[in-house]
């Protein structure tokens, strides 16, 4: 994992605005193949365009990882790519991951979910909790 976040681009996302991005969806947008996007600490919201506030990942082999405690999401997010690692992100209030093939759920947090995982057509990799640890 860390060496793929070391030759990787990087790109940061904090709501404080220090980051390269303050939103989850700018993020997604300027992501390419082979990206990590690093989440830290901070409230992620998306507001509905349309009546729709899913928040869409169309990058294949992206990397998206809550760095700091208290990551959370509030709003649901698609996955529309494939291998696709989503890990140590904090998920509230009816937001949901939709995941699709290769997607790799790990370590995050789900609670108050209205709605579960969907639209699974390959095995995902699911653990509901727990601290993640780097493996080297």
């Amino acid at each position: 994992m860390l060496s793929g976040l070391l030759f990787s681009n990087v790109i940061t996302v904090d709501d404080d605005g220090t980051a390269d991005y303050t939103n989850l969806n700018d993020a997604f947008n300027a992501s390419a193949s082979g990206d990590s996007i690093l989440v830290y600490q901070g409230i992620y919201t998306h507001p509905a365009v349309g009546g729709n506030n899913s928040v869409y990942i169309n990058t294949s082999n992206l990397t998206l990882l809550g760095i700091e405690d208290g990551a959370e999401v509030y709003h649901p997010i698609i996955v529309d790519a494939s291998n696709v690692t989503i890990r140590s992100l904090n998920f509230y209030d009816g937001s949901y991951i939709g995941a699709s093939n290769g997607t790799k759920i790990i370590n995050n947090i789900f609670q108050n979910i209205y709605k579960s995982l969907s639209r699974l057509e390959q095995p995902v990799v699911r653990h509901a909790t727990g601290p993640w640890l780097p493996t080297i």
